[in-house]
């Protein structure tokens, strides 16, 4: 009888010992809250545009990073564009293990040029510095390059050449991006990923087979182009023309915060677009050749956007103060002069709040980052819209007028009101 009792005393110590050994092994609560560290510089990532693209002068270059390893103490994200300081975000209110970063560049001249991109911690740890190539052409000649071009049937022409003096060849390809220079190698469309954007009764949609460009109209005629598109991109059709067949037709999409014009043979139709309004703009004016001037006069050639800006907080919010910080870059070849930003609130398109800022003097190349405070204090819970306008006047004289303005909608939140 001892013994057993004995037995069974030795059993219960050892099961109180093991007991103690995995509460000891268990991690707390507290220890499961903690926030995760993030090691060693963060790592940029360019994903448009891509290596070698080539774009056609005056198109909006869509410059797109991804930032990892990132964490709560990234201060800044510097992009660069032949060693010309483009735009510095501020990324202090980012706290995500990786985001995104999407602006545009205008390419108002030719040229071959490098994009380069560098995230900054709040320490002075950088990344290491992510680059790209592109080249911007002053036109298209099929026969000396090998960048394909739209024509109204929906096949291109592409002369391939390799670059180690081997033999060259010519090639016809359905469907051909007048972006993106295609490889030797290259043959019929990737499968499209599926769109990200579903097609509606009302909306059918449009995922890009490659890279295409967008126009102010629906054919080639339309010159310049308002920019362009990388392949597997999801877009809302508006409109089409009034080709009947889907695959030579041209569409009207929802893109770059307004609409325009895409090629039928470069995109998938997802949808029903038997329904959608049939629209057949004016063609555009002929090119008239300029007459030579008696005299070579120096023309001024300053070119003033907004290629940055950042809303704190992003959903504004009715009676407080919101800051809005905002980059404008001369990408021309002539200093500017002095001008200013200003800053709209606007509900159904009547202005609820305005400011304003200084612009100085700009050199070719040089950009300059001000901050506006805007306070809202009328229908809130309803959709308002930010809009900023550099040199609303038209003061400067400058090559392009029609890059001043960026705007964004967002949803006025209660706050004060």
């Amino acid at each position: 009888m001892k013994t057993a009792i004995f037995r069974h005393g030795i059993v219960t110590l050892l099961l109180i010992a093991v007991l103690a050994l995995l509460a000891a092994c268990t991690p707390t609560e507290e220890g499961e809250t903690e926030n995760t560290a993030f090691e060693g510089p963060p790592q940029v990532r360019i994903i448009s545009p891509q290596p070698d693209a080539i774009y056609l002068k005056d198109a909006s270059v869509v410059i797109s990073t991804r930032i990892e390893n990132a964490g709560p103490d990234i201060s800044t994200v510097s992009l660069m564009i032949n060693g010309v300081n483009i735009g510095t975000t501020d990324a202090s209110d980012q706290t995500a293990a990786a985001f995104s970063i999407e602006t545009s560049w205008p390419a108002t001249t030719p040229g071959d040029y490098t994009l380069e991109v560098v995230a900054i911690r709040d320490d002075g740890t950088a990344s290491d510095p992510s680059s790209v190539n592109f080249s911007v052409q002053g036109e298209v000649q099929p026969q000396v390059t090998d960048t394909p071009t739209e024509d109204a049937s929906g096949s291109t022409s592409t002369n391939t050449q390799t670059n180690n003096g081997g033999t060259s060849s010519t090639t016809n390809q359905q469907a051909a991006t007048a972006t993106t220079a295609p490889t030797a190698t290259q043959s019929q469309p990737s499968p499209v990923p599926p769109s990200s954007i579903p097609p509606t009764a009302s909306f059918p949609t449009a995922t890009t087979l490659q890279g295409a460009n967008i126009r102010s109209g629906p054919g080639v005629a339309y010159e310049p182009p308002l920019g362009s598109v990388a392949a597997g991109e999801s877009f809302r059709i508006l409109a089409r023309n009034p080709e009947p067949s889907a695959d030579r037709a041209w569409f009207r999409i929802e893109v770059f915060n307004s609409s325009g014009w895409i090629a039928g043979w470069l995109v998938q139709v997802n949808g029903d677009i038997s329904s959608l309004p049939v629209e057949n703009p004016a063609p555009p004016p002929p090119t008239n050749t300029p007459a030579p001037t008696a005299t070579s006069v120096p023309v001024a050639e300053v070119d003033l956007s907004i290629v940055d800006w950042s809303t704190n907080p992003a959903q504004p919010s009715c009676l407080q103060t919101a800051t809005t910080s905002i980059t404008v870059a001369n990408s021309g070849t002539s200093p500017s002069t002095q001008t200013n930003v200003v800053l709209q609130d606007l509900h159904n398109g009547s202005q609820q709040a305005v400011s304003s800022a200084t612009i100085p003097p700009l050199q070719p190349g040089e950009n300059v980052t001000v901050q506006i405070q805007l306070t809202v204090s009328t229908f809130f819970a309803e959709t308002h819209t930010y809009r900023a306008t550099v040199d609303p006047d038209n003061g400067v004289a400058e090559i392009h007028e029609d890059n001043n303005s960026r705007q964004f909608d967002y949803q006025l939140q209660q706050g004060g009101c």
